[in-house]
């Protein structure tokens, strides 16, 4: 598998499998890779020259990454294991067991620090990294987690399914959904937020709609891969352009500034009317990419979790930003 950089630039083999997942590390200007031959691989974001490889990183394929901060990086499997990693240490330095299935989507969520996942097993994960502990677990939601987004100044997280519905959380009420978001009728397999009231959304019918949360109403549409899924929703920091990718082997960029001109028209009452209860605003990071790793692969029957245990020294500075 092939990494493309840039126009003319690239790394030939890179992996001996597929290239499932990428993201870029500030320390070190580092681009990290993960595969479905179980590895990663550190790269120089500027040369493309080979840092480090972790072969065996995880014992199942790896799906999806998400960068927690400057040197530190989690990863999620097609078992449901989760590690973090950091980019000076020679193995993971946390191993977060729970999901049963393979891990769909990240978001950090920076305040309180969190890190939300979600799984092919039907579950939307909470955990606290410093401990590398299980904050809180939702119900069996019967139908696979896809995507995951944190909206309403974070008091609400939101997460796209197979069946095409989004299921809406409170935040620190985990256990069950307690709102749906309809209209969409294939899978939602990417979630970005574009502001706090709404969100554009990745469907495997291969459209990219916009849709506002509280009151939840589909808007429009951004715009399509014909006869193809959308795999993956990044967005400039700017909010004026929008990535998608698909598996028509294209990455597509659309103009969203007039996504601005509609902003701050909303009178102070429909503002009171919609909010939420109050509960503790937090903030949050999107994933490198927003989008499930390998959602429409077989169910393994994982292995047992006590036998995967994760032995490394931790670097000294390594938590004090968590």
């Amino acid at each position: 598998m092939d990494l493309v950089l840039t126009e003319g630039f690239q790394i030939d083999n890179a992996h001996e499998d597929s290239c499932r997942s990428v993201l870029f590390l500030d320390a070190m200007e580092s681009l990290v890779s993960g595969s479905a031959d179980c590895s990663l691989r550190i790269s120089d974001r500027n040369t493309g020259k080979e840092k480090r490889r972790v072969q065996g990183a995880h014992e199942s394929g790896i799906g999806k990454m998400a960068q927690v901060d400057a040197y530190t990086f989690v990863t999620g499997d097609e078992d449901g294991l989760i590690k973090l990693w950091d980019v000076r240490e020679k193995e993971a330095v946390r191993q977060l067991e729970g999901h049963t299935d393979f891990i769909s989507d990240f978001l950090w969520v920076r305040n309180p620090k969190r890190l939300l996942s979600t799984s092919g097993d039907g579950t939307l994960g909470v955990f606290e990294l410093r401990k590398g502990k299980e904050m809180a677990r939702s119900e069996n939601q019967e139908d696979e987690l896809l995507s995951v987004a944190l909206m309403k100044e974070g008091k609400k997280v939101l997460c796209g399914t197979q069946s095409g519905m989004i299921n809406m959380f409170s935040w620190g009420y985990f256990k069950d959904m307690n709102d749906r978001l309809a209209g969409h009728p294939e899978s939602v397999d990417a979630l970005i937020k574009f502001d706090e009231d709404t969100i554009l959304t990745g469907s495997s019918d291969g459209i990219i709609r916009i849709v506002q949360v509280l009151p939840n109403k589909i808007l429009g549409v951004v715009g399509e891969h014909i006869d193809y899924p959308i795999e993956r929703l990044g967005i400039t920091s700017d909010r004026m352009v929008l990535a998608s990718t698909s598996h028509d082997k294209s990455v597509k960029l659309w103009d969203i500034s007039f996504l601005h001109e509609d902003e701050g028209t909303g009178s102070e009452e429909d503002e009171e009317e919609n909010k939420p209860e109050a509960t503790t605003p937090v903030q949050a990071e999107d994933s490198d990419s927003e989008g499930g790793g390998g959602k429409r692969r077989k169910k393994r029957k994982g292995k047992d979790a006590g036998d995967k245990k994760g032995k490394a020294s931790v670097h000294p500075s390594f938590f004090d930003d968590l």
